[in-house]
């Protein structure tokens, strides 16, 4: 808090301050981060709702505008991580000043502008985790805890802060979701579309991805899908297509996932039998997919080395 002290501002700090508490003591066996949320100016509206958007994750949140005192709270309460958002006046300048105050110089830093990012890496011995979403300027801040902006902030939280990051990889066999269509296209030649490789069912991949150390889950309908991007709760989205024949639900697909701020990395994997059709059906497969895949794998991918495509994904789509 800043001097010199006003009621209301007082009240507002004690609530955040109590309000953990009481929901920690309701869930004691909770995992608990104390954030130490620091700024030089007075934050946007969304920073300032910064609280009771993460209170949900079972995140006490800090707030100070003054270095000295930061470093004082970082004593007092041991934080976990620092968050460095709003706007500076001198960034370079600022990020040298903190470098200065061994506690507080010792925490992971999570910074939200491209300015005080790009001034804290000219300062050794500073660890940073950028979370460069817009959240700063977000123009809903009462979107709750769901929204792309807190989910990617509070993912970035749980890195700096040292937690392990299981990603969530959601797994789709595209020929299930089209029997869910009554607009099912029939392929030509009246032939059925092949099992999931021959031999490997989509429960089986799903086990095969938990024992390479991925968190699976099966999206069986393309409303359950929706729902679970718009909330971002997937890491990177696996999507198993049988034939190169178009389906109007690939349409309905692009549509949605150009809707979405935020989207995960997405893998289409060509799963129609190896050297079955010519390089001109591949060519064809490759241009209708590949306006929604980060990257298309091909049918001559063997599933042991699926986790090494998976992971060079991830951490593509981080950097």
């Amino acid at each position: 808090m800043s001097l010199p002290i006003q009621p209301e501002s007082l009240r507002r700090c004690l609530d955040r301050l109590v309000s953990p508490a009481m929901g920690e003591a309701e869930q004691p066996s909770s995992l608990s981060l104390t954030v130490l949320h620091l700024y030089e100016e007075n934050p946007p509206v969304a920073l300032e709702k910064i609280h009771s958007l993460l209170y949900p994750h079972q995140c006490r949140v800090l707030e100070v505008d003054d270095l000295e005192q930061a470093d004082l709270l970082a004593r007092v309460w041991k934080p976990n991580v620092v968050l460095l958002g709003g706007k500076f006046s001198d960034p370079i300048a600022y990020a040298w000043q903190l470098s200065q105050y061994p506690f507080l110089s010792a925490l992971p830093l999570v910074t939200l502008t491209p300015e005080i990012t790009q001034a804290a890496n000219q300062v050794p011995g500073l660890s940073l985790f950028p979370c460069l979403v817009s959240i700063a300027t977000h123009r809903n801040p009462t979107s709750g805890s769901g929204s792309p902006e807190i989910s990617a902030l509070w993912q970035v939280i749980q890195m700096a802060a040292g937690i392990s990051w299981t990603p969530h990889i959601l797994v789709t066999d595209f020929s299930t979701l089209e029997e869910n269509l009554s607009t099912m296209a029939v392929p030509s030649g009246g032939q059925t579309i092949p099992e999931f490789k021959a031999s490997h069912s989509i429960g089986a991949l799903v086990q095969y991805m938990q024992m390479a150390g991925f968190r699976s889950s099966i999206g069986h309908s393309w409303h359950d899908i929706t729902r679970q991007l718009q909330h971002c709760s997937v890491d990177l989205w696996l999507l198993c297509v049988h034939s190169a024949e178009p389906h109007p639900l690939l349409l309905e697909i692009i549509q949605r996932l150009e809707q979405l701020e935020v989207k995960p990395p997405i893998l289409v994997w060509n799963c129609q039998v190896a050297g079955e059709g010519g390089n001109a059906e591949t060519r064809s497969f490759e241009a209708m997919w590949g306006a929604i895949a980060t990257r298309i794998l091909p049918p001559s991918l063997s599933i042991t080395e699926l986790p090494d495509r998976i992971n060079q994904a991830l951490m593509n789509w981080q950097m």
